[in-house]
């Protein structure tokens, strides 16, 4: 029991909704997240470029995140050094070393835009890509409507109803 229910998924999204008649379909997009060796200061917040995001954590490694098709085609080994390759020609100059590997599958709404608010009486939903960095806007903005306030954002563009025509989910394609 419980007075409200937030579901946030990501590509288990579907499953959970099913049984409301509430469809978010998504697309599964498989990625690569990888954390370097410490490096000085070399990068703002999230760099975010073609085939790559990447930023810099206050201890210095670098957090890159990548869905080439390399992640489905290429050992994960292999893809990643490609993808430090990449990174490596961004940041020239700097021992770049991998220190941890990651496989993740990213939800990714129909449309591309993410889902958030109510589906039903009492029950949240936000689904995204990029959640990492829409986390903490969206946050806020359920946080206000669960206490009956009014999202400190626009969300109408946002809102999952726009799937309605969809039908059923049937999950993650």
């Amino acid at each position: 029991q419980a007075d409200r229910i937030l579901i946030a998924a990501g590509c288990g999204t579907p499953a959970l909704l099913a049984g409301l008649g509430h469809p978010v379909p998504l697309r599964d997009a498989p990625g690569m997240l990888m954390r370097t060796n410490p490096l000085p200061p070399v990068a703002g917040p999230v760099l975010a470029s073609p085939g790559m995001d990447f930023w810099q954590g206050t201890d210095g490694r670098i957090l890159v995140a990548t869905g080439t098709a390399d992640t489905l085609t290429t050992a994960p080994e292999v893809a990643a050094e490609r993808a430090l390759d990449r990174l490596r020609a961004r940041l020239p100059g700097l021992d770049i070393r991998l220190e941890h590997l990651g496989l993740w599958h990213r939800p990714i709404p129909e449309d591309g835009l993410p889902a958030v608010g109510e589906v039903a009486p009492g029950v949240h939903v936000a689904v995204m890509h990029s959640g990492m960095t829409l986390g903490p806007i969206v946050a806020d903005c359920i946080a206000a409507e669960v206490l009956g306030h009014s999202a400190p954002y626009d969300l109408a563009p946002y809102r999952p109803g726009r799937f309605a025509h969809s039908g059923p989910s049937s999950g993650v394609s």
